[in-house]
């Protein structure tokens, strides 16, 4: 297991979009991903590509697909290698209701 930076927690919000029977839509829901990735204190690359992928979000229409697809991107950049440690420093742990 590695040691991750940061946590996005996302579970109170996660199960909750339109799609899976609830109230937020994904336009909503890309707008909170956004706003509490911009949260986070990245530097340097990482708050770069942080901005691009909150961006994204930001402009999210209500397609799933174009959501899921943010998501990988947001999961890409959580996974990067911080560190030379064993168990590896991971960026960021994105909590979500899987």
């Amino acid at each position: 297991m590695a040691n991750w930076k940061h946590t996005l927690d996302l579970t109170d919000v996660w199960d909750n979009t339109v799609v899976d029977g609830g109230k937020i839509t994904i336009q909503e829901l890309g707008k909170i991903v956004a706003g509490r990735l911009d949260k986070l204190p990245l530097y340097g690359e990482f708050k770069e590509i942080a901005d691009s992928i909150a961006a994204s979000f930001r402009n999210v229409d209500e397609d799933k697909d174009e959501f899921n697809n943010y998501m990988n991107d947001l999961y890409d950049l959580g996974d990067r290698y911080i560190g030379h440690t064993w168990p590896p420093d991971k960026l960021i742990w994105i909590a979500t209701n899987f």
